[in-house]
């Protein structure tokens, strides 16, 4: 039945149902519609029999189309409704679904209290998965609250024209055209319904330079869905999956074309080596592996770990096929449309795997030095949303993916129907070659065990100053911290009792373990290695980073966090009998060890943690507080030997703007300095953020001579915002780039 059908049904209805019954018939009407996979249509009638009958059935099959229908936020109220009805006796896992869809919705308070709820609910009943799934969804409330905004990556809207307020799957990229699929019809009215009995997924060009959107003829066919999308290396196969539409039981298959100049022409479906009868096949993804075209997709096999897993096949001779095999590391959730980034050796999936921000997020794998590959990663935000995101993919600095997050068009639900989205991201100079080499460099080694997090116990060292450097080193205040873990325990725990007093004493325990005391002994390994490096001559720079949780002010946390960095500081001298002095800047000897600071003080707190004084509970010995209060070793940077080429040395590395007005360009000069013996040339000033540029007053250098580097910054859009804008200055001859730090922040 198409949507216009059900439609004209809706209107039947009203003039047709008995005054003695209506509910039944609207119940019986939203069953088929639900089982026609109309979950709009549906959610409607179910909604208009809750109006004569709010009996739990109905209220649960309301919130089930809801949820089919990605409306969270409706989803999350009817599942409430339902578990306050009848307690989880009837519908088990009505509390779950319930945390689950305040998560979607992005209510991260509300789930964290349900979660916590649920958790304790289906300890020691029956259903072990339920009990399972509540206690993982808690502890990933936990990590969605220690995530950061990755504030590189800038949306865009580069594809208006391919999407609509049907749903949109972005694909791949090859010449000029943007392949994508597309559930969209030839009209449709204002309430989202479709006049289109033949309303299926089909493929789609979009043309880059004229923007107007064409569907692709020759691969669509009617009633079966036709998407996804990847070119083989040499441009002349395109590989496409086609499912049937007949609802439960369909399944699909990959299918291959000939492209000669602009055409897809002699389509057939892969053999029974990649499309194993029986089972679905879809998703396919052409790559370039080790100098060896292979096939990436995604299948349901009953050899699998669960639902869909990722398989690869290597493509021999352009129609030869090795037998799949799978990643370790699939799971039991589902891991969908996968993606090679052949520059850093990561392959990029969908999946509801944890941890996660909710529904379907993205993740990497990346590429080890023995031809495995690492544990997934989640991608992180702004990629992930709390809606699903799927389809990820890049081209040049674009990252591309597809998401019903909010900000997708719609008609009725914010967040019904995917759309393709587009980020920027400014792309850094691509990593070496992984080199199958197993030797380790020093180098290697200290930045393996980067970042190293220190802890601190709230306004320490030196609390109720202004000071910007302390005699305290961290080793003391370390121990002084960990002694206060009871105090911890009984201030978190104050207020709660039973399980909930034992789960937030083991939150504050898990604390100190996993983070306080990890972060010491990584720094006593790494401390080795740098000492070692020192004694053989090198000169070294560390990039340290400060934070601080929002119980004061942001220019005494900037403060607060300067008197952190200098107790390590403290610390190195006392380390090793003093082994550390000669090499440090205050040492009579040419400084060896040098820092470059980076006090953001409460700028990067998370903004979910409490500032409230009369709170101490969760603004002082909450898990969440004591996490934002740190500094992060983050960087090492080796300077080379005065006997050959060096970068020039900046007088500053970080320039603090303080507040900036909104509508001012700033100009800010870096002097650079050639401290080598041999004459230096700027081979090139690198800006990767559009709101910056950069000049430079003379790019080549004699020994002793300096020259000024200007930084140039717009600060247009960032109204009310902290900024950290980086230039990178590459010195001919040298491979690494000197990074020089714009921070401050801009007023409104």
């Amino acid at each position: 039945m198409s949507r216009f059908h059900l439609s004209i049904y809706i209107i039947l209805i009203g003039f047709g149902v008995s005054a003695q019954n209506p509910a039944k018939q609207l119940l019986k009407a939203g069953d088929e519609a639900m089982e026609l996979g109309d979950y709009n249509a549906a959610s409607n009638f179910y909604e208009q029999a809750m109006v004569s009958d709010s009996s739990v059935e109905i209220l649960w099959k309301c919130a089930q189309a809801y949820r089919a229908y990605r409306h969270y936020e409706k989803a999350a109220e009817l599942f409430g409704v339902v578990y306050d009805k009848e307690g989880g006796l009837i519908y088990q896992e009505s509390l779950l679904l319930h945390g689950q869809m305040l998560k979607q919705s992005g209510d991260i308070e509300g789930a964290n209290e349900v979660f916590k709820q649920a958790k304790k609910k289906y300890k020691g009943e029956k259903n072990e998965t339920l009990a399972d799934i509540a206690k993982e969804e808690y502890s990933n409330i936990g990590w969605i609250e220690e995530q950061q905004i990755d504030d590189s990556v800038i949306p865009m809207s580069t594809f208006d024209q391919a999407n609509s307020k049907n749903a949109e799957f972005g694909h791949s990229v090859f010449g000029n055209f943007l392949y994508f699929s597309s559930l969209r019809a030839d009209s449709i009215a204002a309430n989202d319904e479709v006049y289109d009995t033949n309303y299926v997924v089909e493929l789609y060009q979009l043309n880059l330079d004229n923007q107007q959107v064409n569907k692709v003829k020759e691969l669509n066919q009617t009633e079966i869905n036709s998407g996804n999308g990847s070119f083989s290396l040499d441009g002349k196969r395109f590989y496409f999956s086609r499912c049937n539409s007949s609802g439960q039981g369909s399944f699909c298959s990959i299918f291959v074309a000939k492209y000669t100049e602009g055409k897809f022409t002699d389509i057939d479906s892969l053999g029974e080596i990649i499309n194993y009868p029986g089972e679905s096949q879809t998703m396919p993804r052409i790559v370039e592996f080790k100098g060896q075209e292979r096939l990436y997709f995604v299948a349901n096999s009953s050899k699998g770990k669960g639902g869909y897993d990722i398989y690869w096949s290597d493509i021999r001779n352009g129609n030869v096929y090795t037998p799949p095999q799978s990643f370790e590391w699939n799971s039991v959730h589902n891991e969908l449309s996968p993606f090679w980034d052949f520059t850093y050796q990561r392959l990029y999936f969908s999946s509801t795997r944890f941890p996660n921000f909710g529904g379907y997020d993205i993740f990497y794998a990346e590429l080890q030095e023995d031809g495995s590959f690492s544990e997934p990663i989640n991608a992180g935000r702004p990629i992930n949303s709390p809606a699903n995101d799927l389809y990820y993919f890049q081209q040049d600095s674009l990252l591309i993916l597809s998401s019903n997050r909010e900000g997708s068009l719609y008609s009725n639900n914010p967040t019904c129907c995917t759309d393709i989205f587009a980020f920027y991201k400014p792309i850094p100079e691509p990593p070496e070659p992984i080199d199958t080499t197993p030797e380790v460099t020093p180098l290697e080694e200290l930045m393996a065990r980067l970042p190293i997090a220190l802890y601190f116990h709230n306004d320490e060292p030196n609390p109720r100053s202004w000071d910007t450097t302390t005699s305290i080193d961290y080793l003391s205040s370390y121990r002084a911290y960990r002694e206060m873990e009871n105090k911890y325990r009984q201030e978190y725990s104050s207020g709660l009792s039973g399980s909930d007093a034992d789960s937030a004493k083991q939150d504050i325990s898990n604390f100190f373990a996993d983070y306080v005391d990890f972060g010491v002994k990584q720094l006593d390994t790494f401390c080795i290695t740098l000492l070692e490096e020192l004694q053989k001559g090198r000169e070294i720079e560390l990039t340290i980073k400060g934070f601080a949780s929002p119980l004061a002010k942001s220019d005494y946390n900037v403060n607060l966090t300067k008197r952190r960095i200098a107790s390590l500081v403290n610390y190195l001298k006392l380390r090793d009998s003093g082994a550390f002095i000669p090499y440090l800047e205050d040492s009579l000897s040419t400084p060896k060890l040098t820092f470059a600071y980076i006090p953001f003080g409460e700028y990067q707190s998370d903004s979910l943690v409490s500032d409230n004084l009369n709170d101490q509970k969760n603004s002082v010995y909450s898990r969440a507080a004591a996490l934002e209060r740190k500094i992060e070793i983050q960087s090492v940077q080796f300077k080379m030997p005065e006997a050959v080429i060096v970068p020039p040395v900046p007088a500053k590395t970080v320039q603090e703007m303080g507040i900036i007005p909104p509508n001012k360009i700033q100009r800010i000069e870096f002097a650079l300095t050639n401290e080598s013996s041999n004459t230096i040339e700027i081979e090139e000033i690198r800006v990767p953020c559009h709101c910056s540029e950069a000049e430079i007053l003379s790019n080549k250098l004699a020994p002793g001579e300096t020259t000024l580097v200007t930084f140039i910054f717009n600060p247009k859009g960032y109204e009310g915002q902290e900024f950290v804008k980086s230039i990178y200055v590459k010195t001919k001859g040298v491979d690494e780039e000197l990074r020089l730090i714009l921070h401050g922040q801009v007023g409104k």
